[in-house]
């Protein structure tokens, strides 16, 4: 059996903290943004990414690596963009999601792997 993995990205923040410019996902920390590095980390795990933001966000589409998944109110913080985000992976036969905020530039391949370990051990649970 051919397990289907999505990859959800939470990236809806204003980074009013940071100041006035961009919103947080699309501010740049090591050279590339930190939606970029999200994308990135989940790139070779997953078959599927969603991104979770605001209907406002100025987020350009782009097909081939990810799906724009629209919060359900704007404001409400990280969950209004979590659920139908689950959702959308559910409904495109997702079988394991990893969730991970766009806000996270240090998070790793060796976090994701603790993760995976955890929910499904090599010698089984």
């Amino acid at each position: 059996m051919t397990i289907v993995r999505a990859g959800i990205i939470v990236a809806g923040g204003e980074g009013s903290r940071l100041g006035p410019g961009l919103p947080k996902a699309l501010r740049s920390f090591g050279g590339s943004t930190l939606l970029e590095r999200a994308l990135q980390l989940l790139s070779v795990r997953v078959e599927r990414t969603f991104v979770a933001l605001p209907h406002s966000f100025p987020l350009p589409p782009d097909v081939a690596r990810f799906e724009r998944v629209d919060d359900l109110s704007s404001g409400d913080g990280p969950l209004a963009g979590l659920v139908p985000a689950l959702e959308r992976a559910a409904t495109a036969h997702a079988d394991v999601a990893w969730v991970i905020p766009a806000d996270m530039p240090l998070l790793g391949d060796a976090h994701l792997d603790a993760l995976l370990f955890a929910l499904d051990p090599p010698d089984g649970p």
